[in-house]
């Protein structure tokens, strides 16, 4: 059983909408049910910028909330979690 298509995934904005990194886990697990191998993960915006690294640190201070945010190790679990399906 091959996909169709070669591209098939999903657009996720969490720049504007800040999603849990266990909502984004199992938003990987279930595209993974489903075939879908592309994420778009708009993580970053000019309204917020949840993505807290040692070179952006102050960056993030314009996200939505100061709970709100990723951090370097979240990304890394994320991506990690993504590769393992």
């Amino acid at each position: 059983d091959g996909p169709r298509f070669r591209w098939r995934g999903l657009m996720l904005d969490s720049a504007r909408h800040y999603l849990p990194v266990e909502s984004i886990t199992a938003m990987l697990d279930t595209m993974a049910y489903n075939k879908l191998n592309v994420l778009h993960w708009h993580i970053s915006d000019s309204q917020s910028f949840p993505l807290v690294t040692k070179a952006t640190s102050r960056l993030s201070l314009g996200a939505y909330g100061p709970d709100l945010v990723y951090t370097s190790d979240d990304v890394r679990n994320i991506v990690a979690h993504a590769a393992g399906r």
